[in-house]
């Protein structure tokens, strides 16, 4: 009797497992494919493939890079003819840089600007191993520079070479110029503003203040839109907003007005069309989750203007005496100093 359960035993495990595998099958049979509906929203092309690529820059005797999305649109075709080329619609170009101890491929995770805008040449370039200004004196980490000098100018020609190498090889609409940055990225996009503002369009630097050369450089009018926290543990709010009222003044600004395309912002409408733009959060020294969307909102409602190089601004040999003393009592920002001082003056 006991020699018969191991059989009996067996015998019935194998009905559970043919049972099991006729169930399966007509379950297989039963369930209907499921597809997503035809107007299921889907990824542009441009998204889904090869969102971004590594690409190298040789400037001078370093060779630099950069994560680039190129949409197709921005491609030059072979055998254009010039005047085909000169009517063809140019992409935008967007620069957005990451801050101190940060790298390309971390911006581009965070604030994923070629995918709120995958008709724009988006750039995520890659810092060097920078001194920082808050943090990280001996330069271990990736950053860029934080005045017109500090490090023989290399990051503002970084720049030039990509803007001119990527001008010779796609179809790019110069009036559509862009940049954007966090925290020692952010000061950079201040700086691109004092050193080559008149080849941009518009600004959006995040939890940054503006650089020296901000307060003596020729400053051309250009809308600007700042991320800020008054929570900012590393970046005050006090330099931060010194910088915003500099500026506001500078370019006459008037009161502040909620901005009807984002929620959340609040504009200072400029006479000259440099209106200062501001997104006030409790997110401290964060970046906004959403940058990259609000940022590209604005960018696309501010092109270049067509008479953007009759009139630049510029700091002057004086400045506001009061402001410099409560930078000296504050403790001045390492970065940057708030630009309270800026003049207006015609360009020669």
């Amino acid at each position: 009797m006991d020699a018969m359960k191991p059989r009996a035993f067996s015998l019935a495990l194998t009905l559970l497992l043919a049972l099991a595998g006729t169930c399966a099958a007509a379950s297989a049979q039963v369930l209907p494919r499921i597809d997503p509906p035809a107007d299921a929203k889907q990824e542009p092309a441009a998204v889904r493939k090869a969102e971004l690529v590594s690409r190298s820059f040789q400037v001078g005797e370093t060779e630099r890079w950069a994560l680039v999305h190129t949409p197709e649109s921005a491609i030059r075709r072979d055998g254009l003819a010039p005047e085909a080329l000169a009517a063809a619609k140019g992409a935008p170009l967007v620069f957005v840089f990451h801050g101190h101890g940060g790298t390309a491929r971390q911006i581009a995770r965070r604030a994923p600007v070629h995918r709120s805008w995958p008709e724009a040449v988006v750039v995520y370039p890659q810092g060097l191993r920078t001194p920082g200004a808050l943090t990280d004196p001996e330069g271990k980490r990736f950053g860029w520079q934080g005045d017109a000098d500090a490090q023989d100018g290399r990051d503002l020609a970084f720049v030039d070479v990509m803007i001119e190498q990527l001008g010779e090889e796609l179809v790019l609409d110069p009036r559509r110029l862009h940049a954007t940055g966090h925290s020692n990225g952010g000061g950079f996009t201040y700086l691109l503003w004092a050193e080559r503002g008149r080849e941009f369009a518009s600004f959006a630097p995040s939890a940054a203040a503006a650089t020296k050369t901000l307060r003596q450089a020729e400053l051309a009018p250009r809308p600007v839109l700042h991320f800020g926290s008054p929570d900012d543990p590393l970046v005050r709010w006090s330099w931060q907003q010194r910088t915003l009222d500099g500026l506001k003044r500078l370019f006459d600004c008037g009161e502040g007005e909620p901005w009807p395309a984002v929620d959340g912002v609040v504009r200072f409408p400029s006479p000259s069309g440099a209106d200062v733009f501001l997104l006030q959060h409790a997110g401290g020294h964060r970046m906004w989750p959403e940058l990259a969307e609000v940022a590209v909102a604005f960018f696309q409602a501010h092109p270049l203007p067509a008479d953007s190089g009759a009139e630049v601004l510029d700091g002057g040999p004086g400045g506001d005496e009061q402001a410099e003393e409560r930078e000296r009592e504050e403790g001045e920002h390492p970065g940057g100093q708030p630009a309270d001082g800026l003049r207006r003056r015609r360009a020669g």
